[in-house]
């Protein structure tokens, strides 16, 4: 993406860019679920401890080359908890801009979720995707992954606690420009995100 920009932007424009950006990662489903679904033996490899390490350390290692390009304030998502998404049959969620809620919209079995089927040889699709909270069995819509930027953006304290990306890196401005030096950067957490700048 960087080589993209460069070639439309020019370097110093990019540069700019990059480093003004706000970086927004949904993290862990496919890594932790993936194993277990698709009976893969990469969970033989591994100790469940390991699993986890090598998870968080891939996730690092991204994050970590943002930072070499200049990016400095990220987003992330917090792991649903694994019962949520209807591939386990469970889900407990505002129904909010939703006409379907548990059902997903491309699949096969049992609410369309029960197996990652989307596109393999027996599978449904709905008429309508942005009526759907969850694309396949895991993956939520692009409406939803949408309302869950948002709510990481500009969401209620009641949701986003102590402060949303919004007003965390509002707070962040108004204190280097009021001392001048180096601070520390908050720590954030709702029941679904995690928000940490550096």
């Amino acid at each position: 993406m960087e080589k993209q920009l460069r070639q439309k932007l020019g370097a110093s424009e990019v540069k700019t860019l990059l480093s003004k950006a706000v970086y927004m990662f949904s993290i862990g489903s496919n890594d932790y679920l993936v194993p277990f679904i698709t009976n893969s033996t990469l969970l033989q490899s591994y100790s469940k401890k390991e699993h986890v390490k090598m998870v968080i350390g891939n996730i690092t290692s991204v994050i970590q080359e943002i930072y070499k390009i200049g990016g400095r304030k990220f987003g992330l998502s917090k792991l649903l908890p694994l019962g949520c998404p209807p591939i386990s049959r469970a889900l407990e969620i505002v129904r909010t801009g939703f006409e379907e809620v548990k059902m997903v919209c491309c699949g096969s079995g049992p609410l369309r979720g029960t197996m990652v089927t989307c596109g393999q040889k027996v599978y449904q699709l709905c008429d309508n995707v942005s009526e759907y909270f969850f694309f396949d069995g895991i993956h939520p819509t692009e409406k939803a992954n949408y309302q869950f930027a948002k709510l990481m953006w500009d969401g209620s304290p009641k949701i986003v606690k102590p402060y949303n990306l919004k007003t965390l890196f509002e707070k962040l401005f108004e204190t280097y420009f009021q001392t001048g030096d180096d601070f520390d950067y908050p720590f954030c957490t709702s029941h679904m995100t995690e928000f940490h700048a550096s």
